[in-house]
């Protein structure tokens, strides 16, 4: 009699060697995570800033989501040691699981005389190209697709044992260096081997948090600046004020909806965020939609005359007729009385 051996389950991921056994557990897990970075239309970015964007966009797409999510664990931890820029490579010591920290570096492929020729010419011939740049946002298109692009990253290098394109200690490095592009969109100049100091020189003193004043306001403020320095200026306080006979005027506010104004592109990534399909997009929209067209349908209350100095007179002048008319009465009742 022969008995039948039962057949041994086998594992689809697993390799077996000789008394070996290599099962890649997490694959199902990055497989369902991918998923749902597709489906949902969600990826792993820096911050607001375009120059920041540019590199995260390059990173994640050279890497799974397992190590774009412990290289971001790693920068929150702090485990990122020092972040240096110089042309065309950024470099820093990120502390991982040995005693040595590991060396990392992200390389950027060098501009050419002529496309260094180009962004010169094209920044100091309008500022609006730098003024963007400082303000988080991308320069005009034909300087921007020069300056950086996430096809410029070229090369990436770790120290670590991990062998793969992108490792998480080059994920780590790339959140600290878009942080500082973040700071300081400056610091993308001499990243790309620019002369940062010639190019911020028209809009030295703009402020570069948000689009401010121009060159040329920039340029005569100097003049202006020597004679009003540490002196206020003076106003007549009955003029700036006014008076309560001069009621205050202004024009009837037109009624825009705001789903039409700003980045589009921006609106929809933030609904991608907190939604988890396009039915859902579309519900969140309809609801904005719903919002603006009540705040549109409310009566402003600023309007009513009442409110105005000459609907208060008016007011007033009906109040004191009420009380002029019963002291009348009063007085008629008073000449009854007597009589």
């Amino acid at each position: 009699m022969v008995s039948k051996q039962p057949k041994k389950r086998t594992r689809t991921d697993a390799t077996w060697g000789d008394n070996v056994v290599l099962a890649d557990f997490g694959a199902k897990r990055r497989q369902e995570m991918d998923r749902l970075r597709d489906q949902h239309g969600t990826h792993i970015r820096g911050e607001d800033s375009w120059a920041s964007s540019q590199l995260m966009e390059s990173i994640s797409r050279s890497t799974d989501s397992g190590r774009l999510a412990r290289g971001r664990e790693y920068f929150r931890g702090g485990k990122v040691l020092s972040v240096e820029f110089a042309e065309n490579v950024v470099a820093g010591l990120i502390h991982g699981s040995q005693l040595e920290p590991f060396e990392t570096s992200i390389h950027l492929r060098r501009l050419t005389d002529r496309q260094r020729d180009f962004v010169y010419h094209e920044m100091l011939s309008d500022s609006s190209h730098i003024r963007s740049l400082l303000s988080g946002g991308a320069p005009g298109m034909d300087v921007a697709s020069v300056l950086m692009h996430p096809g410029h990253v070229n090369r990436v290098y770790c120290s670590c044992p991990d062998k793969s394109a992108v490792c998480k200690h080059v994920v780590a490095l790339a959140y600290s260096a878009a942080e500082k592009l973040d700071r300081d969109a400056s610091i993308l100049l001499k990243w790309r081997g620019l002369n940062a100091q010639e190019l911020l020189r028209p809009v030295q003193g703009w402020g570069g948090g948000g689009v401010g004043a121009s060159p040329i306001r920039q340029q005569q403020a100097p003049d202006n600046a020597e004679k009003h320095t540490d002196q206020p200026e003076q106003v007549d306080s009955a003029e700036f004020w006014g008076t309560a006979a001069e009621p205050v005027k202004w024009e009837p506010l037109q009624w825009e909806s705001g789903m039409e104004q700003g980045d589009q592109k921006a609106l929809k990534e933030a609904m991608r965020s907190v939604t988890w399909h396009a039915v859902d997009q579309l519900k969140a929209m309809h609801e904005l939609e719903v919002c603006y067209e009540t705040l549109q349908a409310v009566e402003p209350l600023f309007y009513y005359e009442a409110g105005l100095s000459g609907g208060a007179d008016r007011t007033t002048g009906e109040t004191s007729g009420e009380v002029d008319g019963n002291a009348s009465d009063n007085g008629n009742t008073n000449n009854n009385g007597q009589g």
